[in-house]
């Protein structure tokens, strides 16, 4: 390969020595630039290293060769190299950003420089031409672009879909609202006119009668506490929840009362291994689902079997489960799986009235709360339903 030859004045190369050399070194084999110079009819007469590898050429292949070898033969014809050099001349340096070949003939696309050389003179002796290879750098910008396209594509999407679920949100809200007030306002009617029929006309009426009227009335009841039920269920999954600290043993506390409502035996059918560690929980949520629990546990036992609840807490690594036993009816492995769903019922309302809908608010609940529900049971030996909730950090 040809050495770089010094187009600095004499007196300027010699006042410098070593440093030269480390020059000339920097421009052979380090410079990110392809750098040719050229006679004055465009011959290539010397090259650094990375055009070597840019080109693909040995330098006795290119050597005294004309630079127009690397461009595309459409270029060639329309006489664009030495239009390009006519440039460089008129106005002093000459860029432009355009399609290059190598000896394997691949295009890349080059960004190219070109600035005439005079001597001391001022006589024209050839040209200095850089070329830096932007193929990479178009791939990374088509790569940005691509993934920018793809972000705003995700964006809008998720735009849409946001726009889809708040209007399926009104929906639901209005739809409740009509199950609320437009549903409910004809079921009071039936049981208003059940119960007055009963109490004013119930001497006038056989037992058949009677007993129609209290059907009409139990069907009223039943079909309230469905949609109370429903709206319930459908509540949680769009009210927005706040979580904070929440004292499982005093919200248990609350839940007992309430279901027990007074109830002397039926507190003590309910025994709380106290104390009971604080979790993370929405606590009206919590509730709720405590609620749930503890009515079922007191209510599926066998005719003639006094319930009996133990309710305990386990810590679980950074978790509360709390478990709620029974003696209750218990439940076939063939069902665990469904009874959290909505309207699963595995027994008949008859003896065990409800809506099949308290343990899918249960699994819900525990849900949003970011928890989870569980159970294990087996038939006629009383089932251990559990809850798993965050446990609360004490410094709180």
């Amino acid at each position: 390969m040809s050495a770089l030859p010094d187009l600095r004045p004499p007196q300027a190369a010699r006042s410098h020595g070593t440093s030269d050399d480390r020059f000339g070194r920097v421009v052979q084999c380090v410079s990110p630039y392809a750098i040719y110079l050229l006679d004055a009819g465009g011959c290539v007469i010397s090259w650094n290293s990375c055009a070597e590898r840019m080109a693909g050429y040995q330098a006795n292949e290119i050597l005294d060769r004309h630079f127009s070898v690397f461009y595309p033969p459409e270029e060639v014809e329309r006489g664009t190299p030495a239009a390009n050099l006519q440039a460089a001349l008129v106005a002093g340096h000459y860029e432009d950003e355009s399609w290059r070949l190598r000896k394997d003939r691949s295009r890349f696309l080059a960004s190219v420089a070109i600035t005439p050389i005079y001597d001391r003179q001022g006589n024209h002796t050839g040209f200095s031409k850089t070329t830096r290879d932007l193929t990479e750098c178009c791939k990374r910008m088509d790569r940005m672009e691509v993934h920018t396209i793809q972000v705003e594509t995700r964006s809008a999407e998720l735009e849409r879909l946001t726009s889809a679920l708040q209007e399926a949100n009104r929906a639901m809200e209005s739809f409740a609202y009509s199950v609320s007030h437009d549903l409910r306002a004809p079921l009071r009617a039936m049981w208003g006119f059940a119960e007055a029929l009963q109490e004013d006309y119930g001497e006038k009426l056989d037992e058949q009668g009677r007993r129609y009227t209290r059907s009409v009335m139990d069907a009223a009841r039943r079909m309230d506490e469905l949609i109370e039920d429903l709206l319930a269920y459908s509540r949680l999954s769009r009210v927005e929840m706040e979580l904070s600290s929440v004292e499982l043993e005093a919200t248990l506390r609350e839940v007992v009362e309430e279901v027990c409502t007074g109830d002397t035996r039926c507190k003590r059918s309910i025994a709380v291994a106290a104390p009971l560690p604080s979790v993370i929980a929405h606590r009206l949520t919590l509730i709720q689902v405590l609620t749930n629990l503890l009515s079922n546990a007191l209510k599926f036992v066998a005719s003639g079997t006094r319930p009996q609840v133990r309710v305990f807490a386990e810590a679980h690594d950074r978790s509360i489960r709390l478990w709620m036993e029974d003696n209750g009816l218990g439940i076939a492995p063939e069902h665990l799986q469904r009874i959290f769903l909505p309207f699963e019922r595995l027994h008949g309302p008859a003896p065990y009235p409800g809506t099949g809908i308290g343990l899918a608010i249960v699994s819900k609940g525990m849900e949003r709360m970011g928890g989870r529900a569980g159970v294990e049971s087996e038939l006629g030996r009383g089932s251990r339903f559990w809850i798993e909730l965050p446990a609360a950090d004490e410094g709180q």
